[in-house]
């Protein structure tokens, strides 16, 4: 199957085709390794009552697994910003129509061309979307949109992120290297600090390592398979997981359990090469965080490259909080130390950088 890097790519696969191109389609989907474009292009042959289209199959766009949504590297697909840079440039040359319904996220419940006629737009983002029957999701939005809803509930609620206590393993052989390995029942110990780096030794890292595959034994042991079945099953994201000579289904958008199996499989296997490389790890821990802090935190670094200022901030929550309810999540923010506040502009520390 081609893999398409790049206009030239692109072009070389089209020329193939007979026909006069009319549509060039982006579309999503998924594996285990994660999301993809498959890139289609329509053609027309023949005139009058001979004229035919057909649909031809170019290549895929691919630049990473699900692997960038544990590391942190958001926003995560460059998938996107290159099919629409090619498409574009393809539409230009060859007169023809560039179809990608959703160019800004994944999304694999969106129609392909010739379904335009089935879709509904998403009350949220107007993006196509096929009509869902899934007991899971609203009729009227994406799959996309029902989260925002759900993460924009959760800013508004400002509830403690993991009971008011963040920490994150952080390796010092790769210091940009950053997961969060986050064992509970170890944190619940550390309450009474406000805020400390803790350095683990190769010992207590083979002890954090056992307890994690000891929670994974415990969640095979209550593993149950997807209740989707049938046509509902289009509404899950399905993957395969290897643990110890047995595969398991895993349902990643609504099985939370699944989720939790697949994230803790991740983690040990991550911890069995710490150990094995003699990795030095670091927990750093700040207490009082909340989701807000946590949304706040991940805006100003990811998207905004560690600086911003408080103007964008209240124009990325502009519909979900008040102007004083920003401050006083900034301030709190610059009181634990996690970010800075100069003449209205805002810098991530550290210390912020190093919890997320």
């Amino acid at each position: 199957m081609p893999y398409i890097t790049s206009f030239e790519t692109l072009e070389q696969e089209i020329e193939k085709v007979p026909g006069k191109p009319v549509v060039l389609e982006a579309l999503w989907d998924g594996d285990t390794n994660g999301w993809f474009l498959y890139i289609d292009l329509y053609t027309e042959t023949g005139r009058f009552f001979w004229k035919k289209t057909t649909a031809v199959h170019l290549g895929i766009i691919s630049m990473g697994g699900d692997i960038r949504l544990f590391n942190g590297q958001v926003p995560a697909w460059p998938e996107a910003v290159l099919a629409k840079a090619i498409g574009e440039k393809a539409a230009e040359k060859y007169g023809l129509t560039f179809y990608f319904p959703s160019d800004k996220e994944p999304d694999d419940n969106c129609p392909s061309w010739t379904q335009r006629h089935l879709a509904i737009n998403c009350a949220d983002c107007n993006k196509l979307i096929l009509p869902t029957n899934s007991p899971y999701l609203p009729k009227e939005i994406c799959h996309h949109c029902h989260l925002e809803r759900e993460w924009n509930e959760k800013i508004k609620l400002n509830k403690p992120y993991k009971d008011g206590i963040y920490g994150t393993y952080r390796t010092k052989d790769n210091p940009d290297e950053c997961r969060d390995h986050t064992i509970v029942d170890y944190l619940k110990t550390l309450k009474a600090l406000d805020a400390a780096i803790i350095i683990f030794t190769h010992d207590e890292l083979i002890a954090i390592k056992d307890n994690v595959y000891n929670e994974i034994k415990q969640l095979i042991a209550n593993y149950k398979p997807s209740d989707l079945q049938g046509e509902s099953r289009k509404f899950g994201a399905f993957k395969t997981l290897s643990f110890e000579d047995r595969d398991y289904e895993i349902e990643m958008k609504f099985g939370h359990a699944h989720w939790e199996l697949y994230s803790q499989v991740y983690r040990y296997r991550t911890l069995e090469e710490a150990v094995l490389n003699g990795w030095t790890y670091y927990l750093h821990i700040v207490k009082g965080i909340t989701d807000r802090d946590d949304a706040f935190l991940r805006f100003v670094y990811a998207v905004c490259n560690g600086e911003t200022s408080i103007q964008a901030i209240n124009d990325r929550y502009r519909n979900i909080l008040t102007a004083a309810e920003v401050l006083a999540t900034l301030e709190n923010l610059a009181t634990l130390n996690c970010i800075n506040i100069l003449n209205q502009t805002i810098h991530i520390t550290e210390r912020g950088k190093n919890i997320l």
